[in-house]
């Protein structure tokens, strides 16, 4: 799954808590978002390292013990309550769930695309496979919108309607008047 999609299926877990009686303040409900992103700033460090494209889901940072390590930083850093540190849980193994997507509905037969795991769900105990990836974020963004339509229309729908309820959320303060 790409960034806007992870900032999108992030605000959704917010309005889910904040529909079952979590109250969140705007600082809370960033964390949330920034923490499900914080998993992708490999992305960035491949540009340095040599890991780019797909190369960069091989790193710690895409793997559980990797999200576990990342959410138990954030937690003593920013001294946050149990709810919230849930959420922030909740968060970054989503991330892990969405960006293995297309493998986990290929296993399930949901999904015909030959999906390779992009998760190394039991490192340090497996190494990653050994396959050929795509290094080009160009060929990536490529394949993504041509080749994986299903989890392309997916993150699509996913982001309108966190519009949607960003919208809904915050409508009142779009119209008020200057």
């Amino acid at each position: 799954m790409l960034t806007p999609g992870h900032i999108a299926t992030s605000y959704l877990i917010v309005e889910g808590a904040r529909n079952i009686g979590v109250n969140l303040n705007n600082e809370q409900i960033l964390l949330i978002i920034l923490s499900r992103n914080v998993l992708d700033v490999d992305f960035l460090v491949g540009l340095f390292n040599g890991k780019k494209g797909e190369l960069h889901h091989q790193n710690i940072t895409h793997t559980p013990v990797g999200a576990l390590i990342v959410g138990l930083l954030l937690v003593f850093i920013f001294q946050i309550n149990v709810i919230l540190a849930a959420l922030i849980f909740l968060s970054l193994f989503i991330h892990l769930f969405l960006d293995d997507l297309s493998h986990i509905l290929s296993v399930l037969k949901i999904y015909k695309k030959n999906g390779e795991t992009q998760i190394n769900w039991f490192w340090p105990i497996t190494k990653y496979p050994d396959r050929k990836v795509m290094t080009s974020n160009k060929e990536i963004l490529k394949y993504y919108l041509t080749k994986a339509w299903l989890i392309a229309s997916l993150e699509i729908i996913c982001i309108a309607i966190a519009l949607f309820y960003f919208y809904y959320e915050y409508s009142d303060f779009f119209w008020q008047e200057v």
